[in-house]
């Protein structure tokens, strides 16, 4: 990495910001793979690697991020494009079928390396754009997302209306999300989840 150039962002010495790395810190101490202390979210040392199709030199997207996110906390990730943002959440979550070349993560106690899907049941990703299917109405869009995520039949209906009254959307409910307010497609997004 180069010395800075005058905006305050290290570049390589292909201009690029360099990847997220191990510098996020930790909120809150705590130790094992679990939630102990408050801690829900735990990254231990998370890396990626790509390796380049035409035998070039391998690129390093994600540094050895460890960080901690307290269980009712909220967490975002802020950076310069090609940081390694989107990567590091892919890991955790294993979005686009990627995981960590090393290292791991604990979402409320489960590995993201050996217990993936009982991790997934414990998180939700709120995208930076709403990924909503704008001729669903709200009502319809949870019930599908509480069907796709296995949620017993019986407790759907209940689930959806106590998310919709959560999220102050009853009133919304029944038109379509394409016509909701940016607020309430975010509102939306995150429920799902």
């Amino acid at each position: 990495v180069e010395a800075q150039r005058g905006n305050g962002i290290e570049e390589d010495e292909e201009g690029l910001p360099p990847p997220v790395d191990g510098s996020m810190g930790s909120s809150t101490a705590a130790t094992g793979n679990g939630s102990q202390g408050g801690v829900f979210v735990q990254s231990r040392s998370v890396a990626k690697e790509y390796r380049n199709p035409n035998g070039g030199a391998t690129f390093r997207a994600v540094k050895g991020v460890t960080l901690d996110v307290a269980q009712s906390g909220m967490f975002g990730l802020l950076g310069p494009n090609g940081a390694g943002k989107t990567t590091f959440i892919h890991c955790m979550t294993g979005m686009s079928d990627t995981s960590p070349d090393s290292g791991d993560a604990f979402v409320g106690g489960k590995s993201i390396v050996t217990e993936l899907e009982s991790a997934r049941k414990r998180m939700g990703v709120c995208p930076q754009f709403d990924a909503l299917n704008e001729f669903l109405s709200g009502r319809e869009y949870l019930t599908l997302f509480a069907n796709l995520r296995g949620v017993p039949v019986d407790k759907v209906a209940p689930l959806v209306e106590a998310y919709l009254d959560a999220l102050d959307l009853q009133a919304k409910s029944a038109s379509k999300c394409g016509a909701y307010s940016g607020g309430n497609k975010r509102k939306i997004g995150r429920a799902h989840v």
